[in-house]
């Protein structure tokens, strides 16, 4: 996220992307319900270590302690 050697470009529109994502895995529950644990295993907890280093919002964000 720009840090540190050799960082890469500063993300500028960082709220676009989180709330994109955010969409797509409430998508990924609804047309895959039969594989929610494992999408809640990674998508969510994806979500959730980037929530660390930019705060917003998403629908399941209370399983993960946010």
């Amino acid at each position: 996220m720009g840090t540190g050697y050799a960082a890469g470009e500063k993300v500028s529109n960082m709220d676009e992307n989180a709330k994109a994502c955010g969409e797509a895995y409430d998508t990924l529950l609804k047309e895959h319900p039969a594989f929610k644990p494992k999408i809640e295993q990674t998508v969510g907890h994806g979500l959730a270590i980037l929530r660390t280093k930019h705060k917003f919002k998403w629908s399941t964000m209370h399983r993960y302690f946010f």
